[in-house]
């Protein structure tokens, strides 16, 4: 019999690119989260001041549900660890 191959299913998450001008849109991804913006970059913060994420012009948020962790990337980690999803 032949040997088979397989590749791991990696979960769909959803992501936001950090564009420079869409703080509300980047803050949405984080349950009760809060921005600040300096220059290009958004730092973003818990209600009670823990930093969750601190994103470069061109960075993305990304979560796998509303209410779960989110965690930020590069673009280029991203592209290589995650292709678009088509439903």
């Amino acid at each position: 019999m032949a040997t088979e191959k397989y590749m791991v299913k990696k979960p769909v998450v959803e992501a936001v690119q950090w564009k420079g001008d869409n703080a509300e849109e980047v803050v949405d991804m984080v349950d009760g989260g809060v921005a600040a913006v300096v220059g290009d970059t958004i730092t973003i913060s818990s209600s009670e001041g823990n930093v969750i994420a601190a994103l470069g012009l061109g960075d993305y948020i990304l979560r796998h549900a509303p209410g779960e962790p989110v965690w930020s990337k590069t673009e280029a980690a991203l592209h290589k660890d995650y292709e678009r999803y088509v439903h």
